[in-house]
């Protein structure tokens, strides 16, 4: 698969048994982990995934994650992901529930993010401030 931006590829030998497991990790929040442990790579609107689609309880643990540095490519997205997890979860609590922001300012997010090619190429701080763009639209909608 490699780097660029990714998708179920028509032609692509995947078997029944990868694919539903790509369609689990994406609906419960861990798609980039799975993405990243098979190709090394995780394209950067999957690592909204978790964002948009884990349960409370997996965004409080990704807030809470010891985030040292090991070296890894990913540690800088891990980091990033982390800190997007307390501001998602600090915004559910003062303006609705964790389901809300996800159907309304996440998902969206998500689903904008995989659609296009030029985000493929940017940094974590590009990544968060998508991310918080959106939490600050949703900040916004809650106070009108």
């Amino acid at each position: 698969m490699g780097r660029g931006r990714w998708d179920w590829i028509p032609g692509r030998s995947a078997s029944g048994t990868e694919l539903l497991a790509e369609c689990e990790a994406f609906l419960t929040g861990r798609l980039a982990e799975l993405i990243l442990d098979r190709d090394g790579y995780a394209p950067v609107w999957m690592w909204t995934n978790l964002l948009a689609h884990g349960s409370e309880a997996d965004i409080r643990g990704e807030h809470a994650a010891d985030r040292r540095v090991s070296g890894a490519v990913e540690d800088g997205w891990r980091a990033a992901r982390s800190y997007l997890a307390g501001q998602v979860l600090e915004l559910s609590s003062r303006f609705g529930s964790l389901a809300e922001v996800q159907r309304t300012a996440l998902v969206p997010l998500e689903l904008d993010l995989a659609a296009r090619t030029t985000v493929e190429w940017w940094s974590e701080g590009q990544w968060v401030a998508a991310v918080n763009g959106a939490l600050s639209a949703q900040r916004r909608a809650h106070r009108h």
